[in-house]
Formats: structure tokens, C-alpha cells, sequence
């Protein structure tokens, strides 16, 4: 049974259901896609989370036995 809506255009409750499921699927794919994305982003920040601890772990390395050369240079 058509029906007017606020535009003043028919639809067909079938016609409707249709364009629904169409905007719908169109999400869906879309929503998919920002997954995949998100997927692959996360990936990268997680491989630069690695090399930042790398970083921080050999740069404390480093000033820690600066630090006890220092300390044994004054000693001497």
C-alpha cells in the first residue's frame, strides 16, 4: 500500500524495505573496511611500541655505564 511521506513521494513498503537494506549493506561493507584499517594501524603502532622500548632500554644501558665510568674516573 503506498504512503505519502513528508516529501510527498509514494513508496511501496517494498520499495522502502529495499532502499533500507541498501544503505544498510553500504555501512556494513564500509565498517568493514574501517576494521581492516584499524587492523593494520594497529600493527604498525605495536611494531613501534617494540622499537621505542628498544630505544629506551639501550639508552639506559648506556647512561648507566657512562654514569659508573664517570663515577670511577672521579674516584681515581
Amino acid at each position: 500500500m503506498p504512503t505519502d511521506n513528508e516529501n510527498g513521494y509514494k513508496f511501496k513498503a517494498g520499495e522502502f524495505q529495499g532502499m533500507v537494506k541498501t544503505k544498510l549493506d553500504g555501512i556494513c561493507k564500509e565498517m568493514a573496511e574501517i576494521k581492516t584499517e584499524i587492523k593494520s594501524i594497529r600493527k604498525r603502532v605495536d611494531g613501534n611500541r617494540l622499537k621505542i622500548a628498544g630505544i629506551g632500554a639501550t639508552v639506559s644501558l648506556i647512561v648507566t655505564i657512562l654514569t659508573l665510568l664517570i663515577k670511577e674516573l672521579m674516584a681515581g
